[in-house]
C-alpha cells in the first residue's frame, strides 16, 4: 500500500536536495507579517539565511535601532514560529524593502536573470499547485539560474 506524503515530508525532501535554508527562508517570509506585526514588517522584510544567521533589511537608521532593541524578543518569536527549525542570530540592515502583499519570492528576481530563465522557471513550476512549495522551487531556481550568470 503507497500513502502520501505529508507537506512536512515535501519539505524534508527539499531541505535535503537544495538546503534548508530555502525552505525556512520561505517559512519566515510568509509568516514575517504574523511574527513581528505590520508596523514592523512594513519597514522591514528577510533578505537572506546563512548558518543560522537570518539578515533583515531595514528601512532606515532609526528602523535599524528599534528591532537592534527588540532582537531577543524577535528571536524568540521566529523561533517559535519555525520550529523544529532554529534561527541562532539576526543581523540588521539597511536595505531595500518591497513591499508585497502576495508574499511571493518571485517578485525578488535578482537583476542577471534573464527573460528566458524566468519564463523557464514558470512553465517548470505552473504544475506544482501547492503554493508554499512552488515558491520554495521557484527560489531554488532563481538561486541556481543567479549562481550560472
Amino acid at each position: 500500500m503507497q500513502h502520501r506524503q505529508k507537506k512536512e515530508d515535501i519539505s524534508f525532501l527539499v531541505d535535503k536536495c537544495i538546503g534548508k535554508g530555502v525552505t525556512l527562508y520561505v517559512r519566515i517570509c510568509k509568516n514575517w507579517k504574523e511574527i513581528v506585526g505590520e508596523k514592523i514588517s512594513k519597514n522591514s522584510l528577510p533578505s537572506f539565511i546563512s548558518r543560522g544567521k537570518l539578515y533583515v533589511n531595514v528601512s532606515s537608521s532609526p528602523w535599524k535601532s528599534e528591532l537592534e532593541f527588540l532582537k531577543n524578543d524577535l528571536l524568540s518569536k521566529i523561533n517559535n514560529r519555525i520550529r523544529p527549525y532554529f534561527i541562532r542570530e539576526i543581523h540588521f540592515k539597511i536595505g531595500p524593502i518591497v513591499l508585497d502583499d502576495t508574499n511571493s519570492l518571485t517578485k525578488k528576481i535578482p537583476k542577471n536573470i534573464s527573460k528566458k530563465n524566468i519564463e523557464s522557471i514558470d512553465e517548470a513550476s505552473e504544475n506544482i499547485h501547492d503554493k508554499d512549495l512552488q515558491d520554495i522551487f521557484k527560489h531554488a531556481m532563481l538561486r541556481s539560474y543567479s549562481r550560472k550568470e
